[in-house]
């Protein structure tokens, strides 16, 4: 039978050349742990039917006798009520090492990776990863995302709002999407970004410039450093957003008939485009020079237009502030100007036509767009060139 241990007999017992385990006979199923190395802990042991099971409780003497005896009378009072100890240890320990996996940082680069790059565009996935890689890991950095609280995503939100109230708008959406797909993928139970409002107030943009500063606009554009001015020329000569034309590659060009195909993965609504230019934007293309290193039109990403949009402005000292896509919003203006059926303007700024004609009308219209990309040309051409007085010009 055992000898039921004491303190006194805990400290008496040595290490041999073997390890030994040593019985409690004050408690059922304990054992004293003595390794040759002199290294002291406890274990429980019990049998599932019929095989014998080991339960580690902990080491000695961290954890002395009479923990040790209560610790292993709750594990065999856990094995009487259906439970087995040592095999809810292991799945405890899996699940806390899995658990402790789920940091906003490793998962908001997967996101990133696994999400955004795959089913958004370009622009966008790199505004939703500024937004968690910038803003959110280094804020919740170590973070597990299950302990993301609401008010946490409302002091964040908060910091980004008080110099930047419209980009705080941005970056709830962004994580509102990343917390959604979290849910959809059963990491956490619920979003932390529900029931939070955005602080930014945002109004429709009605901005567009003058005929006036269209002409400063472009008498200013040679002064950018390159290729800037080519690509601020573009936007008002295509009336395409700033990361299209920015990031425009040569394989996205047909040099011999004139179109630029936008691809899917990098328009808004995720269609390719085809976009025959009018002859002025070919010239300014076709300018650019090729590199081997890279198959970008204008050498490399170009996505750094704050600080040349502030050079931009203290050239042309605008009537009022503006962005760069109220160039797209001149463009579309202009389009109008020009008489170009409203249909086929809406197409050439990537917009999908109406109701149930985008399922059934399939054609291209690239001529009737081509004829669009000319005629704005034109009408710039008469803002930057305007006709004497005595000359009425008459638009087709």
């Amino acid at each position: 039978m055992a000898k039921v241990l004491t303190a006194k007999s805990i400290e008496n017992l040595r290490p041999g050349a073997v390890r030994r385990e040593i019985a409690d006979g004050g408690c059922r199923g304990l054992y004293f742990i003595i390794q040759p190395s002199g290294v002291r802990s406890w274990a429980c042991r019990y049998r599932v039917n019929g095989r014998s099971q080991k339960l580690t409780l902990g080491a000695f003497p961290t954890i002395g006798l009479p923990q040790a005896r209560r610790m292993a009378a709750a594990a065999l009072e856990h094995l009487a009520t259906g439970g087995d100890p040592a095999a809810d240890k292991r799945r405890s320990k899996a699940n806390a090492l899995e658990r402790s996996r789920d940091t906003v940082e490793r998962l908001a680069a997967q996101f990133i990776e696994e999400h955004a790059k795959r089913k958004t565009r370009l622009s966008s996935w790199r505004a939703a990863e500024r937004t968690l890689l910038r803003e959110a890991a280094p804020a919740w950095r170590g973070r597990l995302v299950s302990d993301i609280s609401r008010r946490d995503m409302i002091e964040l939100i908060g910091s980004i709002a008080r110099t930047r109230p419209i980009q705080a708008n941005r970056a709830l959406a962004h994580l509102s999407r990343f917390f959604r797909w979290l849910v959809a993928r059963d990491v956490i139970t619920g979003s932390p970004c529900i029931g939070v409002e955005r602080p930014g107030k945002e109004t429709i943009r009605e901005r567009v410039l003058s005929d006036d500063e269209v002409s400063r606009f472009w008498n200013a554009t040679p002064q950018l450093p390159a290729p800037f001015g080519d690509i601020y020329r573009l936007l008002l000569l295509t009336g395409a957003r700033k990361q299209e034309i920015g990031d425009m590659a040569w394989r996205e060009l047909d040099l011999a008939k004139r179109i630029w195909t936008l691809p899917g993965e990098r328009s808004k609504n995720r269609l390719p485009n085809m976009l025959p230019l009018g002859p002025l934007a070919w010239s300014l293309i076709e300018a650019q020079p090729r590199s081997d290193n890279s198959d970008f039109v204008f050498g490399k990403l170009r996505d750094r237009f704050p600080p040349v949009k502030l050079k931009l402005d203290g050239i042309i000292k605008p009537d009022a502030p503006w962005v760069n896509h109220d160039l797209r919003r001149t463009a579309r203006s202009l389009l109008s100007r020009a008489r170009v059926a409203s249909d086929i303007a809406e197409l050439m700024l990537g917009h999908l036509l109406p109701g149930m004609r985008r399922v059934y009308d399939r054609h291209k219209y690239l001529d009737e767009k081509r004829s669009g990309f000319t005629a704005l040309e034109r009408e710039i051409d008469l803002i930057l060139n305007p006709p004497s007085a005595d000359v009425v010009q008459l638009r087709r």
